[in-house]
């Protein structure tokens, strides 16, 4: 059964790296279907847990996802499996990508098809947006810090580590407010 379990996260993680071209948010669609939907490794709400989580680490957050999920799934083995799985399709891309370059074309079909595929990448992370924010934004305080963050960044043009400081110290102040006053978050 481990090494079942092994194998599936390591497959996933492969195919999930295979084929999403912009990055570990654009994964978590296709790794929810595989993880959570088909294998039934772990529950939507763990799995979202684990994503929002590995966002807000820094390092890759393909890398940081397949850690928490593998760990969770199957101990430090599924963790090394995920993990393995989760940067070989990016190692080998990059290999391959350099070894060529000088041979790419810079117009015709290849670049339009690049085009296409930047294109299909917005949809993978605006499906992860909407999974993720179906799971995060559960109470009031939420959207307040989802909206006020994002006007930040983009009106005021916030860097993304003080806008992520600025709303854990929040969050901080505000779920020691509630607990004080006996309150759920």
């Amino acid at each position: 059964m481990t090494k079942h379990v092994n194998w599936v996260l390591f497959r996933s993680f492969v195919i999930a790296g295979t084929f999403t071209f912009a990055g570990g948010l654009a994964m978590l669609p296709l790794l929810q279907k595989e993880i959570v939907d088909k294998h039934k490794l772990m529950n939507k709400d763990e799995f979202l847990e684990d994503a929002i989580m590995a966002q807000t680490l820094p390092g890759i957050i393909a890398l940081n996802s397949a850690c928490f999920v593998g760990k969770k799934s199957n101990g430090i083995s599924g963790m090394i499996a995920a993990a393995l799985g989760s940067i070989l399709p990016a190692f080998v891309f990059m290999l391959l990508a350099t070894i060529l370059y000088a041979y790419i074309p810079q117009e015709g079909p290849l670049q339009t098809a690049f085009v296409g595929i930047r294109a299909s990448a917005v949809a993978f992370i605006f499906a992860a947006a909407i999974s993720i924010g179906q799971h995060a934004l559960n109470h009031k305080v939420n959207w307040l810090i989802m909206i006020l963050s994002f006007l930040v960044i983009v009106v005021f043009n916030f860097q993304a580590p003080y806008v992520i400081l600025f709303a854990g110290i929040f969050g901080i102040i505000y779920y020691s407010y509630i607990k004080k006053e006996g309150g759920k978050v």
